[in-house]
């Protein structure tokens, strides 16, 4: 049974870590400290702090969203420096500052055709999530999404079609027509 509960739930680091501390500085040895958060970045935090401390603690997931980690209080606890405490935070990157890196073109070692199907697919399906991370309103969010979508679409067939003629005529010997036809190209389907 917890002697203190601290219900840290919403909170995001340090807060979690922040309360359980000054809750722990008010505890006698042998008290036990709940505290409820709402992800698993808060958990690892909170058992960091403990670790530290030297305080024996375990997490229970009692919910959808709601951990409930358990510290026992201890008289073989650890000073930490200020300098120090901001170590035991780990951010979390799901919410913002988010670097997704593709290292490839194909996703997958199997057929390349798949591959390069799946990863335009992958790439595509996060347009929409990394605005809305971005912080961008509702409304831009679908207006980039839709740029992005005619752009995926139109890209491929305009710029196609701004070479091919240039090029032609290029190769039969007509230099002054096809530079011409070249800036005109240019300008209706690149522009």
């Amino acid at each position: 049974m917890a002697d203190k509960i601290v219900d840290a739930r919403g909170l995001t680091c340090p807060l979690p870590v922040v309360n359980a501390k000054q809750a722990s500085e008010q505890m006698k040895e042998g008290e036990q400290l709940t505290v409820i958060v709402d992800n698993e970045v808060a958990v690892q935090n909170l058992q960091r702090f403990a670790g530290y401390r030297g305080f024996p603690a375990e997490s229970e997931k009692s919910g959808e969203n709601e951990y409930h980690v358990n510290i026992q209080i201890t008289a073989s606890s650890n000073v930490i420096e200020e300098k120090e405490e901001e170590e035991i935070c780990t951010d979390d990157c799901r919410k913002e500052g988010m670097v997704i890196v593709l290292s490839a073109n194909v996703m997958g070692t199997g057929d390349e055709k798949l591959g390069k199907a799946l990863m335009k697919a992958f790439v595509f399906a996060l347009t929409k999530p990394v605005t809305m991370l971005g912080g961008m309103e509702k409304a831009s969010a679908d207006l980039c999404f839709n740029m992005v979508t005619f752009i995926t679409i139109v890209k491929p067939i305009c710029w196609v079609l701004a070479f091919i003629p240039p090029y032609g005529l290029r190769a039969a010997g007509d230099v002054k027509f096809s530079m011409i036809v070249s800036t005109a190209t240019m300008w209706l389907c690149r522009v």
